[in-house]
């Protein structure tokens, strides 16, 4: 029959390695301002890129969440993201910013749109039209 010291000794074995193992709170890799009260004259515009590598590292951070606003209507404009491997050759992915007006008598939209396991290094924002007053941030996490 096992003692009650031998089974106190293993538990607390098993809370110092417990203890020792990371944590599983997201980790901020990046955050960042792409557009600071920008007018977009053109359509078909990119952002700068994006990069996801994380510091002095060979990794890269899979997840990101792009926010911001615009006074262009969301039925005048569709939001996207471009994703590449090399910064050369982008890839536009459907359309995927949910965008909604807070304050009804406002005449700003406020816009979000998340990626999660993103396969590659390089990410920027594409708008299809030109837009107004406009306002990115961004926040890559592992």
């Amino acid at each position: 029959m096992t003692s009650l010291n031998s089974v106190k000794n293993t538990l607390d074995n098993i809370n110092l390695t417990l203890g020792a193992l990371p944590k599983s709170n997201t980790t901020t890799h990046t955050q960042g301002t792409l557009h600071t009260d920008v007018t977009l004259a053109s359509a078909f515009t990119f952002s700068s890129a994006i990069d996801l590598r994380e510091n002095g590292s060979h990794r890269n951070f899979r997840n990101l969440t792009v926010f911001g606003s615009t006074s262009t209507d969301q039925s005048n404009i569709s939001i996207h993201l471009a994703i590449s491997q090399d910064d050369t050759t982008y890839f536009t992915l459907p359309a995927g910013a949910s965008m909604l007006r807070h304050n009804t008598g406002s005449s700003t939209f406020d816009y979000s749109i998340s990626l999660t396991n993103i396969p590659v290094r390089y990410v920027k924002v594409y708008f299809d039209r030109p837009a107004a007053n406009v306002v990115t941030h961004f926040i890559a996490t592992d």
